[in-house]
């Protein structure tokens, strides 16, 4: 922590922001940061309160006053993790134009400090962290220390999920019969096996590759456009086995192997564990400490992308929020709790212990939703995390909240039915306005559907031109609430 976020009257909080697969992360900060920095009190609303500025900070007005959020200028603020700045300013200038940002390949952060209009002294030095989804399944790696810890939890999720075990089920095999010796060709067939159930998984959208530089190298560079091009399943799962690592480089690989490989096999399995201790200490846990070290955690699900997606889909993105809370650990347990209160007794709350206090539940995207079906969103959202969150709830004190909302709020219902209009651009052409019927939200997760049972609208989120205004949203005011509280 710098010098910035320990002096007397800011408070420093740390927000990350994670989400699953196609849940808007990037589009959800864009515009939260552009609300910030130029808040309008009567379109985003924060609350009110008795008294506050009125036109300087020397005068007060006793009537009750809409809360203003004011961004104060700090030159060269350092980035509380060593990430690079979030790029808001590009992003913006890309949607403004009717293009799609870029998506995040390396953890980013956006930081920026502000005063409330109902704060007298108190300041807030606020550090939201971006983090690509491709790499919360590096956590697993993060929260084991040994590659045979890790290599157990892998294989036996890949054994006992039938969504994750269809597209492994070759690798199992061949790993379950240890080689009679351990000779480079045996090596070479056990990583190329991995690479393909991996490529299998990320074609279908199943957000289980471990370890993530399968998808993302450790420099940040996706897999090439020539690649994710190729319209044959079968070709691009060939691609991705040739030109893809399942570790920092083609000499540096590592796959899951079970106790009994690994005890016929103990050249194969030294060489991955030395791969691995340096996988996970040289890139991953870095990155994970600071997300375990966040105050807050805003987790982003676009429901209708999964209710698109079918009930394998389904499945696959609850076994990994399972993962996912396992290694954050949120909450405080008792000791805790005691040395969190010291801390702030002695600092005057202004630098308490760090650790996940708060996780806010997003429906993100709820602008493909017909409003008739708001109230379903928050309810599915509910049913989907909840069993893994309660827990920590009711032991460690963990405070837990559900929101839906539309970071930009680009769809709009014509009356007629269930019908949502809403323009679409293509390569910052001119807009097409179109029209569509949207499916009903069912009011409980089904017990079997398919992708070809939901249809919902694909908006491109509009941003005005005109760089004071920020963008249209709905709800993405409560969740500006919590940040700043």
């Amino acid at each position: 922590m710098d010098l910035l976020s320990t002096k007397p009257g800011t408070k420093h909080k740390r927000i990350g922001v994670v989400g699953l697969l196609q849940s808007g992360k990037t589009v959800f900060l864009t515009s939260l940061i552009d609300h910030l920095q130029k808040h309008d009190p009567e379109r985003f609303r924060l609350g009110e309160v008795k008294g506050g500025w009125s036109g300087s900070r020397k005068k007060k007005d006793h009537q009750r006053q809409m809360i203003k959020i004011v961004p104060l200028i700090r030159k060269n603020i350092a980035s509380s993790t060593g990430w690079q700045p979030f790029e808001y300013e590009r992003n913006r200038s890309k949607l403004a134009h009717h293009e799609w940002p870029t998506k995040t390949v390396i953890p980013q952060e956006y930081r920026g400090v502000f005063a409330r209009s109902d704060w007298k002294w108190d300041k807030i030095d606020l550090s939201l962290l971006d983090i690509p989804g491709e790499r919360l399944t590096d956590l697993l790696i993060a929260n084991c220390k040994t590659f045979g810890e890790w290599s157990d939890i892998i294989l036996n999720q890949l054994s006992i999920v039938p969504e994750f075990k269809k597209h492994a089920s070759e690798y199992l095999q061949l790993v379950d019969t240890p080689p009679h010796d351990s000779s480079d060709w045996v090596e070479e067939e056990v990583l190329c096996t991995y690479r393909r159930a991996l490529a299998r998984l990320a074609y279908n959208s199943i957000p289980f590759i471990s370890p993530s530089t399968f998808l993302i190298d450790e420099d940040g560079n996706y897999v090439p456009d020539e690649i994710l091009g190729i319209e044959d399943p079968s070709k691009l799962e060939d691609e991705l086995v040739k030109r893809q690592f399942v570790g920092r480089d083609a000499r540096k690989q590592f796959s899951p192997l079970p106790a009994r490989f690994r005890e016929k096999s103990p050249d194969i399995s030294e060489k991955f564990a030395k791969n691995y201790d340096r996988y996970r200490r040289e890139f991953v846990l870095h990155f994970a400490k600071a997300i375990k070290s966040c105050d807050e955690i805003l987790f982003l699900v676009d429901i209708a992308s999964i209710l698109e997606g079918g009930v394998g889909y389904l499945n696959s993105q609850e076994a990994f929020c399972n993962q996912l809370w396992g290694y954050i650990d949120p909450g405080l347990s008792p000791v805790g709790r005691v040395g969190t209160f010291l801390s702030r007794v002695f600092t005057l709350g202004y630098a308490p212990l760090r650790h996940v206090k708060r996780i806010a539940f997003i429906a993100s995207k709820a602008d493909r939703i017909h409003p008739e079906d708001y109230g379903n969103l928050e309810h599915l959202l509910r049913t989907l995390v909840r069993k893994h969150v309660d827990p920590f709830e009711i032991e460690r004190r963990l405070e837990v909240s559900y929101h839906y909302c539309s970071a930009v709020h680009s769809t709009e219902p014509t009356g007629d039915n269930r019908c949502l209009k809403y323009r679409r651009y293509i390569n910052g052409s001119e807009p097409d306005e179109r029209r569509q019927n949207v499916s009903p939200l069912p009011e409980e997760w089904p017990d079997i559907f398919t992708g070809s049972d939901y249809h919902f609208p694909y908006p491109v989120p509009f941003f005005p031109k005109a760089r004071l205004n920020p963008p249209k949203q709905f709800g993405l005011n409560d969740i500006a609430k919590i940040i700043l509280s």
